[in-house]
């Protein structure tokens, strides 16, 4: 990455950083109902970066995968209640498939259980199937993904208002809804094997990046506690115990950032294959939900637990969101298969020669 494209993406997000801050405050974050921050979401689209990473002649924001990146790392690290990252991909996939992008809030398909067929008919494509835990199905205005048809794969885009959508919610309280389909799509087109099979790889470095600034809000919010708790005549963190949870944290932390560090140098270049980076970043990100999440609640006792204390949201996120669009056994049993077929070039293959 040239020194421009560093300058940009700091200045990105010293701005991201303005706007969250001044609408994620506790008090805030306590108040909202479903999950869903409606005036944050207007004010990051006011201000386009809610289409960050997709074409301006797409009719998107402009910038690669790593603005998106930016902006979503630190919508997490703030605890924003927003499908960021899902508009963004779902937006994405409309680019790369051709397609304009239908009015509104995006969200996408993906993970296990989903089953979607399309057909052609005389009057368009027909989507017939049923998707489980779409995120924000119920705010969102248009369902992406990517279905089965007798011509091939296809990425699509249907109205939910023309879906049946039945709410559900993860651990953290976010909306993940089901959605049965039996629509026309507002657009539908044949894809390349290729970028159908690029959504996968996408979708979990998107969840790592997620995790990553949920992590970093947890690591943010335990050494502050550890500061300000006193116990003993002392801050909590002059004891060994306390210091050494931190330090455990902050390694977490940096290893997940480092794996998406690596998978977004990647994302960006076709000829590369984002498969086992992408499966690296789920194997760094859920050893980091799991770690960090256990640490910080040591660090802030019982407290930590309650519903009243903002370390519940992040904490909760975290073990919900290693379990979305990814799965830590499968990713290290692919990853194994992918080091054993490049045996004979392993060091080249890993630092990527």
């Amino acid at each position: 990455m040239s020194v421009a494209d560093e300058d940009e993406l700091l200045e990105l997000a010293a701005v991201a950083q303005d706007v969250l801050r001044d609408h994620c405050t506790d008090e805030r974050q306590a108040q909202l109902v479903g999950g869903f921050d409606a005036e944050l979401w207007a004010a990051l689209e006011s201000i386009g970066f809610t289409l960050l990473g997709t074409p301006e002649d797409m009719g998107g924001s402009g910038g690669g995968f790593a603005h998106l990146a930016v902006v979503t790392r630190l919508a997490a690290l703030h605890r924003a209640q927003l499908p960021l990252a899902e508009h963004g991909l779902a937006a994405r996939l409309l680019a790369a498939a051709g397609l304009g992008l239908p009015a509104g809030m995006l969200t996408i398909a993906g993970g296990a259980g989903t089953n979607v067929a399309a057909e052609h008919e005389s009057r368009g494509w027909r989507l017939v199937g049923v998707v489980p835990r779409v995120p924000y199905a119920r705010q969102a205005d248009a369902l992406v993904g990517v279905a089965d048809s007798p011509d091939g794969p296809v990425v699509y885009a249907v109205s939910l208002a023309d879906a049946v959508v039945v709410p559900g919610r993860n651990l953290a309280g976010e909306p993940r809804d089901t959605v049965a389909l039996d629509s026309r799509a507002l657009a539908c087109a044949t894809v390349p094997t290729a970028v159908a099979e690029s959504v996968a790889p996408l979708q979990r470095v998107v969840r790592a990046v997620m995790i990553a600034g949920a992590c970093e809000a947890a690591l943010t919010m335990s050494v502050r506690h550890a500061t300000e708790r006193r116990q003993f005549g002392r801050p909590i963190a002059a004891f060994q115990a306390v210091q050494r949870h931190a330090a455990g944290m902050a390694v977490e932390v940096g290893a997940v950032r480092a794996a998406v560090d690596t998978a977004m140098e990647l994302i960006e270049r076709p000829d590369v294959d984002l498969d086992a980076a992408s499966h690296a970043c789920t194997i760094a990100a859920t050893r980091a939900a799991r770690q960090v999440a256990a640490s910080a609640h040591q660090v802030h006792g019982a407290m930590g637990f309650t519903q009243e204390h903002p370390l519940h949201l992040v904490t909760t996120r975290l073990w919900s969101w290693r379990d979305e669009w990814a799965h830590e056994p499968t990713s290290a049993e692919r990853l194994g298969a992918l080091a054993a077929e490049h045996a004979h070039e392993l060091w080249g293959w890993v630092v990527g020669a």
